[in-house]
């Protein structure tokens, strides 16, 4: 069971676009694409993303000028896909943020498995704490695992997916927008009711008392928030 997390696809070709969306999509990742710098930049600016796949060779910017811009907007884990395999640029690139460089041409399983790294060490530059405990229930974002009083929990991939989010950002209150965007089946995602039907599901699972909950909280009217 993992969460949803995004990748945006940054290349001017298409037929590449295509390919790095089906092996991304394929490993249970939402993806975004982009053929230019300020469409990267536009993408970045209006959605959460996870990890960036940034080509160097694009229209209208160097990649290498974009790697800091991006940094500016995102702590996104960013990987540069490149043919140049001349270590001056990788050099340069990890200099400016990039994460990772992979040379092309690559292996699909390669890729996923340096997204994955990417992704984990993202989440522990993120914050020291990769468990939160909340009462007697312990949420371990980097194994994706869910205990409560040492019984480890069979979630939905929607619920771990709602749940994960709030535990990111615990004591703040996340939008029901927000969340929408981590339900799977994208036909229903502006769908309020779906929302909170997997909320409730999900205190069923988790809470000590589902009908007076005391670790996800409802902002009425606004959003949901873990218990600080």
């Amino acid at each position: 069971m993992t969460g949803r997390e995004t990748v945006l696809v940054v290349d001017d070709d298409g037929q590449i676009r295509r390919s790095l969306h089906t092996i991304v999509r394929g490993d249970c990742y939402d993806v975004l694409e982009a053929s230019s710098g300020e469409e990267a930049l536009k993408a970045l600016s209006d959605f959460e993303v996870d990890a960036v796949l940034l080509d160097l060779g694009l229209p209208d910017r160097e990649g290498l000028d974009l790697v800091p811009m991006i940094r500016q907007l995102t702590t996104a884990a960013v990987l540069v896909l490149s043919a140049r395999d001349a270590v001056d640029e990788k050099v340069t690139a990890l200099s400016l943020g990039a994460d990772d460089y992979i040379v092309k041409p690559f292996i699909a399983e390669e890729l996923l498995a340096r997204i994955r790294t990417g992704l984990r060490h993202r989440l522990n530059a993120q914050s020291t704490r990769t468990k939160v405990v909340v009462e007697e229930l312990e949420i371990d974002l980097v194994n994706h695992r869910v205990v409560k009083a040492d019984k480890e929990l069979r979630l939905t991939w929607n619920e771990y997916s709602v749940l994960s989010e709030l535990a990111k950002h615990r004591g703040q209150v996340i939008t029901y927008g927000q969340l929408m965007q981590y339900v799977r089946n994208r036909e229903i995602e502006h769908r309020l009711n779906r929302l909170h039907s997997i909320v409730r599901n999900l205190r069923q699972k988790i809470e000590r008392d589902p009908d007076r909950p005391s670790i996800v909280i409802n902002e009425l009217g606004v959003g949901y928030s873990l218990s600080g």
